[in-house]
């Protein structure tokens, strides 16, 4: 578990509306002093067995490693 300081946190949403909403409840949360995105990266990744392709935003998130744990995946 990742405990004390100051760590950085990459996380990509599929779109900048979704790396907005992501980045404006990590803030409001205070899971994350700031959040910084970087729209239209191009990702090659493993899905579903095969290799996919495409545009996404990334979020790069300044936070604490006690908070870290509040990060989750959404239900």
């Amino acid at each position: 578990m990742i405990k004390g300081g100051w760590i950085i946190v990459f996380i990509t949403a599929s779109d900048p509306g979704e790396a907005e909403r992501i980045a404006e409840g990590i803030v409001k949360e205070k899971l994350g002093a700031c959040v910084n995105i970087v729209d239209k990266i191009h990702s090659i990744y493993w899905w579903q067995g095969k290799i996919e392709k495409g545009d996404e935003s990334l979020l790069i998130i300044k936070t604490r490693g006690s908070a870290y744990v509040g990060f989750g995946r959404p239900t």
